[in-house]
C-alpha cells in the first residue's frame, strides 16, 4: 500500500523545484530579451545628437591636434572637455598611462589596449607607449582612442544606455563624431 502522506511530499518538492526553475528560465529570458532590445537600440543609433554644436574652436583643436607634434595629457584633456561642453555633456578625466597593455602568444603581441573608459569613475585612460617598442603613440590612434572612450562615455551620459557595448552603432557613433570634427 502506497502512503498517501509520502506521495504529498513528493508532491510538494517537486512543485517547489518545478516551480523555481520555471522562475529561473522565465527570468533568463527577461535579461536575455532586456540584452537584445539594448543591443538593438544602441545599433539602431548611428549617430551622435547635437554634433551640429561643436564649435569651430573644438574643431581647430581637433585639426591642429590631428597634424601636430605628440599629444600631452592637457591638449587630450582640454579637447574631451570642448567637446564635452559643446555636446552638453559632463567632462570627464582623461588621464595618461604607461606602456599599452598587451598580451603575447609564441612572442607575438596578440591583442593590445590602447585606452579604457570605467563608468563607475567616468575616467578615461590613454595609454602614450606602444606595446611593442614603447615609442610614443601616433597622434591618429591616440585621437580615435579618445574618441572610442569619449563615445562610451558618451552612451552612458548622453544617450542614457545602461551598458556601453561595441556594436555596429557604437563604432558609427564615432565616425559621425570624427566627420563632424573635421567639417
Amino acid at each position: 500500500m502506497i502512503d498517501i502522506t509520502y506521495l504529498n511530499q513528493i508532491k510538494q518538492k517537486f512543485y517547489f523545484k518545478f516551480n523555481f526553475c520555471f522562475s529561473f528560465i522565465n527570468y533568463v529570458i527577461q535579461v536575455k530579451l532586456s540584452h537584445m532590445i539594448f543591443y538593438e537600440k544602441s545599433n539602431a543609433t548611428t549617430e551622435l545628437p547635437n554634433l551640429a554644436k561643436l564649435s569651430a574652436k573644438t574643431k581647430n583643436m581637433y585639426v591642429k591636434l590631428f597634424t601636430g607634434n605628440a599629444i600631452t595629457q592637457a591638449q587630450s584633456k582640454n579637447l574631451a572637455d570642448a567637446i564635452c561642453n559643446d555636446l552638453g555633456v559632463p567632462c570627464c578625466p582623461v588621464d595618461f598611462a604607461g606602456v599599452q597593455r598587451h598580451s603575447k602568444s609564441n612572442g607575438r603581441i596578440r591583442s593590445k589596449t590602447l585606452g579604457d573608459y570605467h563608468p563607475t569613475t567616468t575616467k578615461i585612460r590613454l595609454f602614450q607607449l606602444t606595446a611593442a617598442q614603447k615609442k610614443t603613440v601616433a597622434n591618429k590612434t591616440m585621437l580615435n582612442t579618445l574618441l572610442h572612450e569619449l563615445c562610451h562615455h558618451f552612451d552612458y551620459k548622453l544617450l542614457s544606455f545602461y551598458s556601453s557595448k561595441h556594436t555596429k552603432g557604437f563604432y558609427m557613433r564615432i565616425i559621425s563624431l570624427h566627420k563632424a570634427l573635421l567639417a
